[in-house]
């Protein structure tokens, strides 16, 4: 048998497999289909033919489709920028009221180094912030409050760490002079800065003094700044001159002629603001004196603040 043959009579085969696979499934169709009739008992039916006899059929016919499964969904309103905007700016105002009053970000006090004479109570109530959120401290702004309120301080440093610290470096002003005018006394440093008096310290050169010195020009360079009350030059001339002033008197400022002090004889002696050449003014000085006592005449003042013009008021 040739390949020819064989391959016809394989597809002989399966045709008649089709035919036979397509007869039985017209017959289940037509018996799927075919009318039922209410038996005579219940719980039968009885399918009917023409020109055959009856027999009892049950058919059962199942309507297969295709079925939709859906999921639950969520629908979101659709919200546009201004809610959106809105929405934040409320989250945002109840973050920020909440951090205002938590008692985790109050200030309770500064943590204070460097204060001699300056109380940590007197620098806290300069600061005004305690009670306060940390998120109000401005540290530029402290520092220049509490040079303001305390000008006995020559610098200050400030800085802020969360959630409620407020560390305060201060250095205060050393004292030279204790100046007396109208019944007060504030001290002077070695730049001329004046500033309340705070106790007592020992060793500063006092000055009774009858009027202010000559005012001292703003830093043009810093206009804001508050100009000291004695020139340095004027410092240094104080300090020149004390060595000189007898031990029974004491150094004396006044407006017109500079300064000196009282002599315990009974007159003022005067050397002017600038006392570069003391020495030779106590010579030129003592010269006159003794010419005034040999000559019996009382003076009631003596200056010699110019050299080559000295001169003496009587009373």
């Amino acid at each position: 048998m040739n390949r020819n043959q064989t391959d016809s009579r394989s597809n002989v085969v399966r045709q008649r497999r089709r035919q036979q696979s397509t007869r039985r499934l017209a017959q289940t169709v037509q018996r799927a289909h075919k009318p039922m009739v209410k038996p005579s008992r219940p719980g039968a039916y009885k399918a009917t033919t023409r020109g055959k006899s009856q027999r009892q059929h049950y058919g059962i016919a199942f309507a297969l489709g295709t079925a939709e499964v859906r999921a639950p969904g969520i629908t979101l309103p659709k919200l546009g920028t201004r809610t959106v905007s809105g929405i934040l700016a409320i989250l945002l105002a109840f973050l920020l009221y909440t951090l205002w009053n938590s008692p985790a970000f109050t200030v309770s006090g500064a943590d204070v180094t460097g204060n001699e004479r300056l109380s940590v109570d007197e620098i806290n109530t300069g600061l005004q912030l305690i009670g306060q959120p940390i998120f109000v401290a401005r540290p530029e702004i402290m520092e220049q409050t509490l040079l303001l309120f305390y000008p006995d301080l020559e610098r200050v440093d400030v800085k802020v760490a969360l959630p409620n610290r407020v560390i305060v470096t201060v250095k205060e002003r050393t004292p030279v002079i204790a100046w007396n005018q109208d019944g007060g006394v504030k001290w002077i440093d070695s730049n001329g800065m004046v500033f309340p008096q705070r106790g007592q310290v020992e060793g500063l050169i006092t000055i009774n003094a009858s009027g202010n010195p000559p005012p001292i020009p703003a830093d043009p360079e810093n206009p804001e700044s508050i100009p000291p009350f004695l020139a340095p030059d004027m410092i240094q001339a104080i300090i020149d001159i004390t060595p000189y002033i007898p031990s029974d008197s004491s150094l004396a400022f006044d407006p017109i002629y500079g300064f000196g002090w009282q002599d315990s004889r009974g007159w003022r002696v005067y050397f002017g603001e600038n006392t570069k050449d003391v020495p030779t003014k106590l010579l030129v000085y003592q010269a006159i004196v003794d010419h005034l006592i040999r000559q019996g005449i009382q003076p009631a003042l003596i200056s010699v603040e110019y050299l080559d013009a000295p001169y003496y008021r009587l009373h």
